[in-house]
Protein backbone atom coordinates (compact mmCIF):
# COMPACT_ATOMS: atom_id res chain seq x y z
CA UNK A 1 0.00 0.00 0.00
CA UNK A 2 1.51 3.37 -0.91
CA UNK A 3 1.44 6.45 0.80
CA UNK A 4 -1.31 8.02 -1.10
CA UNK A 5 -3.44 4.87 -1.20
CA UNK A 6 -3.26 5.17 2.66
CA UNK A 7 -4.88 8.78 2.73
CA UNK A 8 -6.96 8.26 -0.10
CA UNK A 9 -8.79 5.29 1.90
CA UNK A 10 -8.12 7.45 5.57
CA UNK A 11 -6.66 4.34 7.33
CA UNK A 12 -6.66 4.76 10.92
CA UNK A 13 -3.52 2.63 11.46
CA UNK A 14 0.15 3.24 10.32
CA UNK A 15 3.07 0.79 10.44
CA UNK A 16 6.64 1.71 12.00
CA UNK A 17 9.54 -0.37 12.12
CA UNK A 18 9.82 -1.40 15.97
CA UNK A 19 13.53 -2.91 16.03
CA UNK A 20 15.54 -5.09 14.30
CA UNK A 21 17.88 -7.61 16.38
CA UNK A 22 22.04 -7.60 16.03
CA UNK A 23 23.38 -11.11 17.15
CA UNK A 24 27.78 -10.45 17.50
CA UNK A 25 29.24 -13.56 18.24
CA UNK A 26 32.55 -13.07 19.71
CA UNK A 27 34.65 -16.60 19.39
CA UNK A 28 38.06 -17.25 20.17
CA UNK A 29 40.99 -14.51 20.29
CA UNK A 30 40.35 -10.82 20.37
CA UNK A 31 42.20 -9.97 17.56
CA UNK A 32 43.37 -6.34 16.48
CA UNK A 33 40.23 -3.22 16.55
CA UNK A 34 40.54 -3.14 12.92
CA UNK A 35 38.99 -6.20 12.27
CA UNK A 36 35.95 -5.08 14.45
CA UNK A 37 35.29 -1.59 13.04
CA UNK A 38 31.90 -2.51 11.68
CA UNK A 39 31.14 -3.76 15.15
CA UNK A 40 31.75 -0.88 16.66
CA UNK A 41 29.70 1.58 13.74
CA UNK A 42 26.80 -0.72 14.36
CA UNK A 43 27.01 -0.17 18.12
CA UNK A 44 27.33 3.07 18.30
CA UNK A 45 24.17 3.50 15.90
CA UNK A 46 21.53 0.92 17.02
CA UNK A 47 18.65 2.64 17.85
CA UNK A 48 16.61 2.68 21.42
CA UNK A 49 13.89 -0.10 20.10
CA UNK A 50 16.85 -2.34 18.69
CA UNK A 51 17.90 -5.38 20.36
CA UNK A 52 21.72 -6.67 20.50
CA UNK A 53 22.68 -9.54 21.54
CA UNK A 54 26.80 -9.94 22.08
CA UNK A 55 28.08 -13.90 22.63
CA UNK A 56 31.60 -13.97 24.11
CA UNK A 57 33.36 -17.24 23.99
CA UNK A 58 37.07 -15.89 24.18
CA UNK A 59 40.08 -16.84 25.95
CA UNK A 60 41.33 -13.19 25.75
CA UNK A 61 43.62 -10.97 23.32
CA UNK A 62 44.00 -7.68 22.46
CA UNK A 63 43.36 -5.34 25.85
CA UNK A 64 43.17 -2.34 23.91
CA UNK A 65 40.64 -3.99 21.68
CA UNK A 66 38.30 -4.84 23.69
CA UNK A 67 38.60 -1.13 25.70
CA UNK A 68 36.94 0.04 22.36
CA UNK A 69 34.44 -2.72 22.46
CA UNK A 70 33.20 -2.03 25.84
CA UNK A 71 33.63 2.02 24.58
CA UNK A 72 31.35 1.35 21.70
CA UNK A 73 29.08 -0.24 24.50
CA UNK A 74 28.67 2.33 27.01
CA UNK A 75 28.30 5.35 24.43
CA UNK A 76 25.64 3.11 22.59
CA UNK A 77 21.89 4.28 23.70
CA UNK A 78 20.34 1.48 24.38
CA UNK A 79 20.41 -1.97 27.40
CA UNK A 80 22.75 -4.44 26.01
CA UNK A 81 22.86 -8.45 26.99
CA UNK A 82 26.01 -10.38 27.17
CA UNK A 83 26.55 -14.08 27.37
CA UNK A 84 29.55 -15.30 28.60
CA UNK A 85 30.49 -18.92 28.04
CA UNK A 86 32.88 -19.14 30.47
CA UNK A 87 33.71 -16.21 33.30
CA UNK A 88 37.04 -16.96 33.45
CA UNK A 89 37.70 -16.41 29.87
CA UNK A 90 35.40 -13.13 30.37
CA UNK A 91 37.84 -11.39 33.29
CA UNK A 92 40.75 -12.42 31.66
CA UNK A 93 39.49 -10.80 28.52
CA UNK A 94 39.42 -7.59 30.26
CA UNK A 95 35.40 -7.00 30.65
CA UNK A 96 34.50 -5.22 33.60
CA UNK A 97 31.10 -6.66 34.14
CA UNK A 98 32.75 -10.03 35.43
Amino acid sequence: MTDSETFATKQKFFVEPAAKIFNFYLCGEIKEAEEYIEWFQILRSVGETDIVYIRINSEGGDLFSTLQLVRAIQESCYDYLLSRRNLYECCHSGFPEC
